[in-house]
């Protein structure tokens, strides 16, 4: 009897615990299943309690717990700052955390791996950095090393896809190492930035460095939250046409404290900068300051374009609005000026330039534009052209000397071969800041034995004077446009002009000239030969005004004057006399034959090209105002 007593009892006692076994295995079935399923608010708030800090507050929506798989999925996460109000500093949309619980720890460190859809930390002028004293270790729990992986970011502005870094925390320093961001088109899996970060939690101060290939335009808005707005600007200045620049980035930061410091060393191939087109470059930027990013320092900086190369440093302090530099470039002037910015405006030079144009040059520009306080432009350099050419007027081997005070670039110590003679002067060129940028030139140069034969040459006239030297003194001024109507009818000036040991009956304006006068004085063509002239001439109101026009021979000599307008219509009066006047025997003759003086007055008329002569009483046309 005992023995069937103890199976009995001992056959209930086994169903009971099965019955339990089953309750238990309902119960945790369904704990499992509201668990997987999503956390009890209670359970939400208990969390983002337990994960929160004295420094930050962290709330957690759509919490739920796999306890197969030991991962927390979360629907969003937001974090604030504590004791300030204001928007989130970060949020996170659908994060994955794989745990791995350990008795007597805290949640934290249970964390081994982060995914995330979305992560969003907004600029730094979103937020308020708190003045809270407490130790560091209190900001944030130290852990080891957490992988975090993320497919969508914007942090500071600078939005990425599949990022991946090494999470760790000591003392309240959350570090990010091994970070990788992969590019945004077909290689979205092939990194394309490499670096690191490091991240004060208490005041919000920021370590980083980075390299690889990237736009720098997709840092601007880490640059302008940091406060280097014109950093920033600088930057956005460049555009990227097929090829992105590759890139070592290092920063340090702190909103609480001076010092600041930014280093970008860069290499690009074929971009713009301010629209002039770069084929390579190569520069360090060095932006630092005192509670604002006051300076920025390129050196070295050296690019190339088609026709040449520059290089040298540039320092720009952006507080006092100003820029120092020190270039050597082959650059198109044109181009150049845009470059440094002295002139940003698209803009052409009413001359052609051969190349290499070698220029150096260094200097102080004020970039402020203020014109109630003192421009502190000053800049100097020299250039030297193999050749510039105007209208078929070639210059070569150019040399010059260069001062620029902010709204005038003097060119001064002007030397140049030209026409088999020389020339030399000065030219000054001036901006008008104020009225969109309008050029004005001003202009004065002397030529010295120039060629006859060669500046007839240019002109396309023939003419046979091979002994003929012409010397000219030049001053002009009017403004800068390529519309050569707009250029003449904008000049004014004056020159001088002395044409020696030529044949004058052989020039094409004179030869004419001289036919009508033999054919009124007969036997007078042995005689007249003339070797020199000379004259003086205004350039106004888009006419060419002659006046002390002398024309010298041994015989026979003449004097006059005319104009002639813009469409090349000639109204020219020539008076000849026997002798030069200039000697006393040929004063004598003048007046001795004043009487029938009127036989060797002439007037030319109609266009330059093709003049007519006729005697000044018979021609018909009113004589030229003097």
């Amino acid at each position: 009897m005992g023995t069937e007593k103890q199976k009995k009892e001992k056959k209930e006692k086994t169903i009971a615990r099965h019955v339990l076994l089953f309750f238990l295995l309902v119960f945790f079935a369904f704990l499992i299943r509201i668990i997987s399923t999503g956390l009890p608010q209670p359970l939400v708030n208990a969390l983002s309690e337990a994960v929160s800090t004295v420094n930050v507050s962290v709330e957690f929506e759509g919490v739920s717990l796999s306890l197969l798989r030991w991962e927390i999925k979360v629907t969003s996460a937001e974090i604030y700052q504590k004791k300030i109000v204001g928007n989130a500093i970060a949020k996170i949309n659908d994060a994955t955390i794989k745990i791995s619980p350990k008795l007597n720890t805290r949640l934290l460190t249970w964390v081994k791996e982060i995914k995330i859809r979305e992560l969003y930390v907004p600029a730094a002028d979103k937020f308020k950095v708190g003045s809270d004293t407490r130790a560091v270790h209190s900001v944030i729990d130290d852990f080891d090393s957490i992988d975090v992986f993320c497919s969508r970011s914007s942090i500071l502005g600078f939005k990425s896809e599949d990022l991946r870094a090494t999470a760790s925390s000591a003392n309240g320093l959350l570090q990010l190492n091994d970070i990788r961001v992969g590019t945004m088109g077909k290689n979205k899996n092939e990194p394309h930035v490499h670096g690191a970060l490091s991240f004060n939690l208490k005041d919000f101060s920021l370590k980083a460095n980075a390299s690889g290939s990237i736009d720098p335009n997709e840092l601007l808005p880490i640059f302008k939250a940091s406060g280097a707005h014109y950093t920033a600007t600088e930057i956005a200045r460049f555009q990227f046409l097929n090829a992105l620049p590759i890139l070592n980035f290092n920063i340090e930061f702190s909103p609480s404290k001076p010092k600041r410091l930014l280093e970008l060393d860069i290499s690009l191939n074929n971009c713009l900068y301010n629209g002039v087109h770069l084929k390579t470059g190569n520069g360090f930027l060095h932006v630092y300051g005192s509670n604002s990013w006051d300076n920025v320092s390129i050196n070295p900086i050296a690019v190339t374009r088609p026709e040449g190369a520059a290089q040298g440093n540039l320092f720009i302090n952006s507080e006092e609005n100003w820029l120092s530099f020190q270039a050597t470039s082959t650059f198109d002037p044109v181009h150049l000026i845009r470059l440094v910015r002295i002139y940003e405006k698209p803009f052409e030079l009413p001359v052609t330039l051969s190349h290499p144009t070698l220029i150096e040059a260094s200097g102080l520009y004020d970039m402020s534009k203020n014109t109630e306080k003192s421009d502190k432009t000053r800049i100097t350099g020299t250039a030297s052209l193999p050749a510039i050419s105007y209208n078929g007027f070639k210059f070569e081997n150019l040399q010059s000397s260069m001062q620029f005070d902010g709204t005038t670039l003097s060119i001064t110590n002007v030397t140049a071969e030209v026409l088999e003679g020389r020339a030399n002067g000065f030219g000054e060129l001036t901006f008008d800041v104020a009225n969109n940028y309008d050029t004005a030139m001003n202009v004065d140069v002397k030529f010295s034995k120039v060629s006859y034969m060669s500046f007839a040459s240019v002109l396309n006239q023939k003419t046979e004077n091979p002994e003929a030297i012409i010397d000219l003194e030049l001053s002009f001024k009017g403004p800068v446009v390529t519309n050569a109507n707009e250029f003449v009818d904008g000049l004014t000036g004056n020159a001088k002009l002395n044409v020696s040991e030529a044949c004058i009956y052989r020039i094409p304006l004179f030869a004419g000239m001289t036919k009508l006068i033999a054919e009124n004085v007969p036997g007078i063509d042995f005689f007249i030969e003339q070797n020199d002239l000379s004259a003086k001439i205004i350039f106004e109101n888009s006419t060419v005004k002659i006046s002390a026009l002398n024309i010298s021979g041994n015989v026979f000599s003449a004097s006059g004057y005319g104009t002639i307008d813009l469409d090349g219509e000639l109204n020219l009066l020539i008076k000849g006399h026997l002798l030069d006047k200039k000697t006393l025997l040929g004063r004598g003759i003048h007046y001795l034959l004043l009487p029938v003086s009127k036989i060797l007055e002439v007037q030319a008329t109609g266009n330059i090209s093709n003049p007519k002569w006729s005697s000044a009483t018979l021609s018909g046309k009113p004589a030229p105002k003097k």
